[in-house]
């Protein structure tokens, strides 16, 4: 699962906090370098949250996500 959102630019270890935090049911807030599929690379700002059924179940994953690229690279 952790290809689906993996790049390939961001450490293994910030992908592995991702997952830990998202399937406890908790909301997972950070900064991912991302790949359009032209291939070419952005930083996203990132807010992934778990949606819960009534039975306390994760049934998906919700994901808000803003480009931030100029900012990385504002002189």
């Amino acid at each position: 699962m952790l290809k689906f959102f993996s790049s390939g630019q961001t450490s293994k270890h910030v992908y592995e906090e991702l997952w830990t935090t998202i399937t406890s049911g908790r909301i997972w807030n950070g900064i991912l370098k991302n790949k359009k599929k032209s291939g070419e690379f952005y930083w996203c700002k990132q807010s992934i949250a778990p949606m819960i059924d009534c039975h306390g179940m994760i049934t998906n994953y919700v994901a808000i996500q803003e480009d931030v690229t100029e900012a990385f690279y504002a002189d």
